[in-house]
């Protein structure tokens, strides 16, 4: 599975995906804000031996997810020939099947699910799990996705809830491991909030030839659970600092 930010990635709105598995192609939101030609979607689109076949979907009516008319592939479609889809209504094209869930971000706000050859891909943009007074929440799917890509306006603090034992170690690894390998990121700091989760952890810089493989080998270099770019919060103080500078 190829997926390619064509629009979005580093900016509010402006937000295209386009997937590409076995053949098929999918392009994913395109809004209303690419009014002026985007190069790299051009070029991708170029590519494709009949772009105008490629499936698109759009995401709601929020300003940031607004129709495709503005696009030079797409500005002499005819309206009759755009299909329009329910919540939970499933439909297949070309061996491609989708259907979408509520998003609860705004009135009509869509979360798609695309099933490519049994691959799963959800892609949303805002969502809200939280129902408000005249929406309903965002739909949590049957089905776990194989990819999920989230284009979100939100910014700030990331809060990952996970067990202190097992999954909280598991998830500092990848994300101690990530920023090593992004110096971009370094100012950005990772802090974990768990007096559990600080004291399993001399059990597990301690016991490292009951893991796997990879983390033996890197142990030879240094200890895998020593990180790099992860702090622990010692007190409500220390957390409370943390939050005020973000």
């Amino acid at each position: 599975m190829l997926v390619t930010p064509l629009g979005g990635g580093s900016e509010v709105g402006r937000s295209c995906v386009h997937l590409s598995f076995k053949g098929r192609t999918v392009l994913v939101s395109i809004p209303e804000t690419l009014a002026s030609p985007c190069p790299l979607l051009c070029s991708r689109l170029s590519g494709e031996s009949d772009p105008l076949r490629a499936l698109q979907f759009d995401c709601g009516i929020h300003p940031a997810y607004l129709g495709m008319a503005s696009l030079p592939f797409f500005d002499e479609i005819d309206p009759a020939a755009v299909d329009v889809i329910d919540f939970h209504q499933t439909l297949q094209v070309n061996g491609i099947r989708f259907w979408c869930y509520t998003a609860g971000h705004v009135l009509g706000a869509a979360m798609f699910m695309v099933d490519i050859a049994g691959v799963r891909i959800l892609y949303t943009g805002d969502y809200s799990r939280e129902e408000d007074r005249h929406l309903k929440a965002a739909e949590i799917p049957q089905f776990s996705p194989d990819i999920c890509i989230i284009e979100s306006t939100y910014g700030g603090r990331v809060l990952i809830p996970a067990f202190a034992l097992g999954r909280a170690q598991e998830l500092l690894l990848i994300l101690d491991e990530y920023w090593s390998n992004h110096p971009e990121l370094h100012k950005i700091p990772i802090y974990y909030a768990s007096p559990l989760a600080k004291n399993c952890m001399a059990v597990y810089q301690t016991y490292i030839n009951s893991m796997n493989d990879r983390i033996r080998n890197q142990f030879a270099r240094s200890n895998p659970f020593h990180f790099k770019h992860i702090d622990p919060l010692n007190s409500t103080r220390k957390h409370a600092r943390a939050l005020q500078r973000g």
